[in-house]
């Protein structure tokens, strides 16, 4: 099931691409060189894919939503960067020629469980180069897992006169986490939708552990963009920043 096929057309509104893509530019500055081949895993519209080109990289976005990929295709000009269908279960197809393979935007939570997660670092390990790094965002399921649940501020947006409401929510299910998204907008009469999709909550601790087994060299874990120390009771990401 396509959880994004209808969170497509309005994802854009949804996220404050400028701001996020300002805050998020110097950590990726400082990890991509000129002429760096750079796999973005769950690449949605593409916006941090385009990042990465102007920062000199050669780059291609996979992601298995046919309705994100043709939004990225049409947001972007020229061949750099590159967009095709795949998930995680791709990604070792494609070995060995990536000096820097990203899995944000709490991409990585999509797998079903520890087996596909190892599966998926076993796979980005095996398409680095020597030296390349992997690099992963989710949000803080350590906090999750204490709290039971996370509601996160509402989030107001206008879009071509019309107004947009967002409302997102995890409640931890037994062994898996239920994301809940509920849009409001008064666009063409106005609409109210919920979306649910279910995640696997990686804890810190685990996904550290699960890396250096796949062989990476060195793994550092990180509480958001700016390299801040993580704190499992605030931090409001895990990012991982693992080395072949």
């Amino acid at each position: 099931m396509d959880h994004f096929a209808k969170l497509a057309a309005t994802y854009d509104i949804l996220i404050d691409w400028p701001t996020r893509l300002a805050r998020e530019r110097p950590f990726f500055a400082g990890l991509i060189g000129s002429g760096d081949s750079v796999l973005d895993v769950g690449c949605g519209t593409g916006h941090h894919c385009r990042m990465f080109a102007e920062l000199g990289a050669t780059v291609l976005g996979i992601d298995p939503s046919a309705p994100m990929l043709e939004q990225a295709h049409s947001l972007t000009e020229g061949d750099n960067p590159r967009f095709q269908a795949g998930g995680l279960g791709d990604i070792a197809l494609l070995g060995g020629q990536f000096d820097l393979i990203t899995i944000i935007g709490n991409t990585l939570s999509y797998v079903s469980g520890a087996a596909m997660l190892a599966r998926t670092l076993r796979g980005a390990y095996r398409a680095l180069t020597p030296g390349g790094r992997l690099v992963t965002q989710t949000i803080n399921y350590d906090r999750l897992l204490l709290a039971g649940n996370i509601t996160f501020p509402l989030i107001a947006r206008q879009h071509e006169g019309a107004d947009y409401l967002y409302l997102r929510e995890y409640r931890l299910l037994k062994k898996r986490a239920e994301f809940t998204v509920q849009r409001l907008n008064n666009a063409s009469g106005g609409s109210y939708e919920v979306e649910r999709s279910t995640h696997y909550p990686i804890g810190s601790a685990r996904l550290m552990a699960m890396a250096q087994r796949t062989g990476f060299s060195k793994v550092e874990i990180f509480g958001d963009y700016e390299c801040g120390e993580f704190k499992a009771g605030s931090s409001g990401s895990i990012i991982m920043i693992a080395v072949k």
